[in-house]
């Protein structure tokens, strides 16, 4: 009788086929793990190549073994398809019968086993690729939210994550050649904008008839105003409290203050308060993409 064929091909590419997916498994957790620790993005894209590297020549070594499982069913077939020798012993034909059935079962069994492999591998592919845009987009948010804090434009950054096909906010795409205002620029630049503003509120209550006095003309011509915040609706206390919040970052409320002022002042401050919601919209909206990331 013909011999079955044997499996001993099989065994070896499902040996090389494991190892190639516990390879791939260890490669997604470094890539993982080169996020956390804060690795640069030139890092991030090499391990990206590397892990399709791995993802490419997974996908060789399966398709072979799908060859050898191919091959070995043919020739499973053929040997199903010969016919017995006449003559043959009934203990001969048994022999064979059950040899071809261990091999029939063996077969069947590895099909099983070559389909699971297949799944995880698929599955594999997804987490890599999945893991491999999500590193790029942590990282491209990364260097924009770098920029938000230490001024400077954030164009090629945002130009990184837009690739990834990631949909970007408005206010983060109006600002990204130029930048915005850094919190101690804002913080730096108010006292000058808010003596302007209040030299303009206390010049229009005087062209009005309400000079309030002596003290108030002094404090005018001097250019003084309150360094402390302090309770009251007139300019000078709603500018102490703005610029209290502003040294606190709390920009919101420097802003919701600055509402309250009188036309004239809030003219003076208009391009500060511009410059502020400007920075608060931006980091908002890095914000609310980072949310999403995680």
């Amino acid at each position: 009788f013909a011999q079955p064929a044997d499996t001993s091909a099989f065994d070896t590419y499902r040996s090389e086929t494991d190892e190639s997916l516990k390879a791939q498994s260890d490669r997604l957790e470094t890539l993982a793990g080169q996020l956390e620790n804060g690795t640069d993005l030139s890092s991030l894209e090499q391990g990206q190549a590397e892990l399709q590297d791995t993802l490419s020549t997974l996908s060789d070594q399966l398709t072979e073994t799908r060859d050898t499982v191919a091959a070995l069913s043919t020739r499973l077939d053929e040997v199903e398809s010969r016919p017995l020798t006449e003559g043959a012993s009934e203990a001969a034909t048994a022999a064979y019968e059950a040899e071809l059935k261990k091999l029939q079962d063996a077969m069947a069994a590895q099909r099983a086993e070559i389909e699971q492999m297949v799944s995880r591998a698929e599955e594999l592919e997804t987490e890599a690729e999945t893991t491999a845009q999500g590193t790029l987009r942590r990282a491209a948010l990364s260097r924009i939210l770098t920029a938000l804090d230490a001024g400077g434009g954030y164009a090629d950054a945002l130009a990184d994550l837009q690739e990834t096909g990631m949909e970007v906010p408005e206010p983060l795409t109006r600002s990204a050649d130029s930048g915005v205002a850094t919190l101690p620029e804002l913080q730096e630049s108010f006292p000058d904008a808010a003596r302007a503003a209040l030299a303009a509120a206390r010049n229009a209550s005087a062209e009005a008839g309400e000079s309030g006095g002596l003290s108030a003309f002094i404090r005018t011509q001097l250019g003084a105003r309150s360094l402390e915040p302090r309770e009251g609706d007139d300019p000078d206390a709603i500018l102490s409290r703005a610029e209290a919040a502003t040294n606190a970052g709390r920009l919101t409320d420097a802003l919701a203050e600055i509402e309250a002022l009188p036309e004239v002042a809030r003219a003076e401050l208009s391009d500060w308060a511009g410059q502020a919601a400007r920075r608060l919209e931006a980091v908002a909206a890095a914000q609310q993409l980072s949310e999403e990331l995680n």
